[in-house]
């Protein structure tokens, strides 16, 4: 794809080149803040970041890069921590989605337990 030219002489950055803009890494379209979020399950609030987050994270790797790890080594180990949740939660990591892969003898009862589990839902909905 060409460019057009601006009429200025400054070479453009990788990522104006890339994305096509001046601000290509913007919180124009980033909720604000993720502490007024209070009806939010605490576990998936952990698991996010809105602009004032985002900007706090970039604080933190600044600090890393200037005087080393260990200076943010708690907000590290808090990251690590979240990070870990969303890896093992259930509620992102469905045991079931492995069905292609599971012998019968797997396969067989777990969907015997999903359709249990589907028919009791429609019993209780009326």
């Amino acid at each position: 794809m060409k460019r057009r030219s601006t009429g200025s002489s400054r070479s453009q950055s990788a990522s104006e080149t890339v994305c096509g803009s001046r601000h290509p890494y913007s919180l124009l379209h980033v909720s604000v803040d993720l502490t007024g979020e209070e009806k939010m399950d605490a576990e998936i609030r952990s698991w996010l970041a809105f602009a004032v987050q985002k900007l706090s994270e970039i604080k933190v790797l600044a600090i890393a890069l200037r005087q080393g790890r260990s200076a943010v080594a708690d907000e590290l180990a808090d990251n690590r921590i979240a990070l870990d949740s969303r890896r093992n939660s259930p509620r992102v990591n469905n045991p079931d989605c492995g069905l292609k892969t599971r012998q019968w003898s797997e396969v067989i009862p777990a969907l015997t337990n999903i359709v249990s589990a589907a028919r009791e839902l429609r019993k209780q909905s009326g």
